[in-house]
């Protein structure tokens, strides 16, 4: 297994994780809208903070972003720099 698999598979148990943490103890509850109500509502805004594009010293990269109000983190599968460089 490559070290940029490793990353990979960790930031995704890591993930997994972190949505069971948020689960565990949430009340659901359920409510039924008509089609005027669900029209209605506003779509939240999911702003993006904390960019960060992450260099490894294996020669490969990513990109990370965080959710401004929600803690929300989302990331890109390592790729790379040979390939967006055009550096051998």
């Amino acid at each position: 297994m490559k070290a940029t698999d490793k990353v990979t598979e960790y930031m995704l148990v890591r993930a997994f994780y972190e949505i069971l943490d948020g689960i565990r103890d949430t009340e659901w509850t359920f409510i039924e809208l008509d089609e005027r109500e669900l029209e209605s509502l506003v779509a939240p805004e999911s702003l993006l903070d904390c960019h960060m594009f992450v260099l490894h010293s294996s020669g490969m990269a990513n990109y990370k972003a965080y959710g401004k109000h929600t803690n929300d983190h989302y990331w890109t599968a390592g790729f790379p720099l040979v390939k967006l460089t055009g550096w051998k």
